[in-house]
């Protein structure tokens, strides 16, 4: 080598790996792509909104990209303000399931209408909204259904709903083995998102045919005589299942159904030492009214 002349060397397969793996450089890096990405998925909080608190989606990832999750998989909800609290007067009009939308719309902090999300964390989305805006804690005066005598009860939506979680290596979309024609045929189902709640809530027209027409993913196999199955295929497959297959379909929708939290609690509400339902644990209907009298009460005793 001549004098002054510099020698670069070639790194080596160690050393690339050393300054890849600097925390310094990589941490930095996944820093700033991330902050890039929650201005992208996230709604920006106006000045004076309060900071979100985050959830956990029973579903997972199952429906809602990664892309709209914390780093632990969650979701920013911020807290019922008064535009919020006013459009607990469309529960009359639309009904509770219907009516809830409106409020999580505008509380969930990403970029992503609520209808997108899986049903199953609708309800279990409302309670943690409710608990991050009123509290956990209610006292409300149900009825007992068997003597008509009201009696104070404490409902806490923390321990009284069960939030379920869709366990790790779940199969979805979901194979169902289809056995009316031979051969190996296996249809996919995804479960409803909330924007077709009617699927399941029992609205009019709703039937176990529309149902798998619009949760069907795709059927993949052979028929009885060889032939692969395509995609002019569905619609006469689904049409003539025979009623095992049918109810392998109708035990999806029940399976899954079970995760999250559902509408009914458990609780002794009876006092009365008279009634056949004293002290007796009965399941009762998630008692909206109550618990939105006892926000009312709460409000205007301050």
């Amino acid at each position: 080598m001549r004098q002054g002349e510099i020698k670069i060397k070639n790194p080596t397969k160690e050393e690339i790996e050393k300054i890849m793996d600097d925390s310094s450089i990589n941490g930095s890096f996944h820093s700033n792509k991330r902050s890039e990405m929650v201005e992208r998925t996230h709604k920006p909080l106006a000045k004076f909104e309060p900071k979100p608190e985050y959830f956990r989606l029973p579903s997972g990832l199952l429906e809602i990209d990664q892309k709209y999750l914390s780093d632990d998989l969650k979701i920013p909800i911020r807290r019922i303000g008064t535009e919020e609290e006013a459009k607990f007067k469309v529960f009359d009009e639309l009904g509770f399931l219907k009516g809830i939308e409106e409020q999580l719309n505008s509380c969930i902090k990403v970029n992503l209408p609520i209808g997108e999300f899986s049903y199953i964390d609708k309800i279990s989305m409302y309670i943690f909204l409710l608990k991050i805006s009123y509290g956990k804690i209610y006292n409300i005066k149900p009825t007992c259904e068997d003597c008509g005598i009201q009696s104070s009860s404490i409902i806490d939506l923390e321990k009284d709903f069960e939030t379920k979680y869709v366990i790790d290596g779940y199969e979805y979309p979901h194979p169902i083995k289809i056995d009316s024609y031979g051969g190996d045929i296996t249809a996919r189902f995804r479960f409803p998102k909330i924007k077709e709640g009617g699927l399941i809530e029992g609205e009019e027209g709703t039937d176990i045919f529309k149902q798998m027409n619009v949760l069907l993913v795709d059927i993949t196999g052979t028929d009885g005589d060889g032939n692969i199955i395509s995609e002019d295929d569905y619609d006469d497959i689904i049409k003539h299942l025979n009623n095992e297959d049918r109810n392998k379909f109708r035990k999806f929708i029940s399976d899954f159904g079970e995760f999250g939290s559902d509408l009914i609690y458990r609780k002794k509400i009876c006092k009365n030492k008279k009634c056949d339902s004293y002290n007796t644990e009965i399941e009762l209907p998630f008692p909206i009214d109550l618990i939105l009298l006892s926000i009312m009460q709460k409000a205007n005793a301050k």
